[in-house]
């Protein structure tokens, strides 16, 4: 809920990382500078993640069922990604925020490099 709290914990344990699933909205609601400030100064700690959560069996949905939730994790992808990667303003539960328009090395590590590191064989 806060980035300064979190920033408190990362600075006191070096082994610790935190991950965005679920966090979009505690995220936004922040101030953007702060929040990416953030990102740049813990770039090697912070995974990204998303929490979208499939509780039934593909096998056991209707195709229209399977296109919709396909649609709505579409929808969140979007919308987190716009959040990170640009300036502009995005729509999050219903309010309008500043994306963070993070640098693409903190992208890449926010997306791929920092779960390579923390999970080995990934």
């Amino acid at each position: 809920y806060d980035v300064a709290e979190i920033a408190k914990r990362l600075d006191r344990y070096p082994n610790f990382a935190v991950d965005t699933s679920a966090r979009l909205h505690d995220l936004a609601w922040q101030e953007s500078e702060a929040v990416r400030q953030f990102f740049i100064a813990y770039q090697d700690r912070i995974l990204f993640g998303t929490d979208i959560v499939q509780r039934q069996a593909q096998s056991v949905v209707s195709e229209s069922e399977r296109q919709e939730n396909l649609s709505s994790a579409r929808k969140r992808y979007q919308t987190e990604t716009a959040y990170y990667e640009t300036g502009e303003k995005v729509l999050v539960r219903g309010r309008e925020v500043q994306g963070l328009a993070l640098p693409p090395a903190v992208l890449e590590k926010l997306y791929r490099i920092n779960a390579q590191r923390w999970y080995p064989g990934v």
